[in-house]
């Protein structure tokens, strides 16, 4: 005897979406005698955390929607190898918690500092985030079913992978409308200080220690302020549009000339932040970061000059032209349930030469949202990319419009 749950795909790529009405049947094939049989269907969304521990109590488990229905009540009697089907049908709710669902839910609001749903949201997409020496964090969605009998029980569980729907995926794009610009710290630059005479003359041990630990005489300094734009809407098989703009800090300034700056390098990371709510009362909330997908692009001393908006990426040898950073991972979209929230960051760093010295200067977006895209070439919507280092040969391009999409803006001071 075997107990088999089918699930029709609605969608051509066999994701499901937030109110999607799924159907399917339970199958049984013999030898099978049940005179008194009830067939009963589960389906559920679970958001669970798994700590790595040996203390089952530090796990926090949250049903964020549940049903159970009877499908089937009589008799059962299949022959060796005879099926039989028994059609299902249920509503997968767009948000959390409906009013016809059996929800378990445990806010966390006194422990996890705003990160974590306090009431219904739309349900989030199916995740496994793991990590070896912290905690294992999931969202899956499942239909359980079993067969009773006076004597027999049989179950089985078959899982379903839910994504954003295209109506959410539209509402996130629509967001890339405004621009917004990232900004550095001042970087200042202070010629050296004019070197000393050293005197043939033997000195007291009161004048060495003097020219050795007293501070030098600054010279004149200049100071440039590094600007960067980049989209903070991610979506996958998209170009990343990086500009970076230098300019001149008159008012921190009093260098005769400008120094030259040339550049070296640009290092773009997407990082990823899951927070989870522990099972236990002292625990408090867990963290994990990781790079979900990073890129360096490198420089052969490429002149820079104050004023020029230069646009980041590499060369286009059969077109002759800089081409944007191809955004070619899948991750999950950021999402906040009652025990795990997802999180994205961009980390962008550039390296230069100022007058012959190495710097570097560095920008932060925060909550970054990236996009999933069912279209993408490679569909894997509960994993993260294998974040591999991407190096590219670069070249810069001056260019006179800004990126036309979304944009944040954080101030490093």
């Amino acid at each position: 005897m075997s107990l088999g749950i089918k699930v029709h795909h609605l969608h051509e790529s066999g994701l499901f979406y937030g109110g999607d009405s799924v159907t399917g049947f339970v199958e049984l094939v013999g030898p099978l005698d049940i005179p008194d049989a009830v067939i009963k269907l589960r389906p559920s969304g679970c958001a669970n955390v798994e700590v790595q521990s040996n203390n089952p109590n530090h796990d926090d488990k949250q049903i964020f929607f549940q049903t159970t229905s009877e499908i089937f009540r009589g008799v059962i009697n299949l022959q060796e190898g005879e099926t039989r089907t028994f059609p299902y049908e249920f509503l997968l709710p767009e948000y959390t918690a409906p009013s016809w669902g059996q929800t378990d839910i445990k806010y966390h609001g006194d422990k996890g500092y705003g990160m974590f749903a306090m009431g219904p949201h739309p349900i989030p997409p199916s995740t496994a985030i793991g990590s070896e020496d912290m905690f294992l964090a999931h969202i899956f969605y499942f239909v359980y079913a079993e067969v009773r009998g006076q004597r027999i029980l049989r179950l089985n569980t078959s899982y379903l992978t839910v994504v954003p729907s295209p109506a959410q995926v539209r509402y996130a794009l629509q967001q890339a409308a405004t621009a917004y610009l990232a900004r550095s710290r001042t970087v200042p630059y202070t010629t050296p200080p004019p070197p000393k005479i050293k005197s043939e003359k033997r000195r007291s041990i009161k004048a060495w220690c003097s020219d050795h630990f007293a501070s030098s005489p600054a010279g004149p300094t200049a100071g440039f302020v590094f600007t960067a734009c980049t989209t903070t809407v991610l979506y996958s098989g998209q170009g990343i549009p990086i500009q970076i703009f230098l300019n001149q800090d008159a008012s921190a300034s009093n260098l005769p000339y400008i120094p030259q700056f040339h550049l070296l390098e640009v290092g773009y990371k997407l990082k990823g932040i899951t927070y989870g709510a522990s099972g236990s009362s002292w625990m408090g909330h867990l963290e994990q970061r990781e790079t979900v997908f990073k890129c360096k692009i490198c420089y052969s001393n490429v002149a820079m000059a104050p004023g020029q908006a230069l646009d980041i990426g590499f060369r286009d040898s059969e077109r002759d032209a800089v081409r944007m950073v191809s955004f070619d991972a899948v991750a999950v979209s950021p999402f906040t349930t009652y025990n795990i929230s997802r999180r994205y960051n961009i980390e962008i760093t550039l390296v230069f030469l100022c007058d012959g010295q190495q710097r570097s200067v560095g920008f932060e977006w925060e909550n970054v949202n990236v996009v999933f895209n069912e279209a993408y070439p490679v569909l894997a919507p509960t994993q993260f990319a294998t974040a591999d280092e991407r190096t590219y040969e670069g070249a810069l391009a001056v260019v006179a419009v800004v990126a036309k999409t979304a944009l944040n803006v954080l101030a490093l001071v």
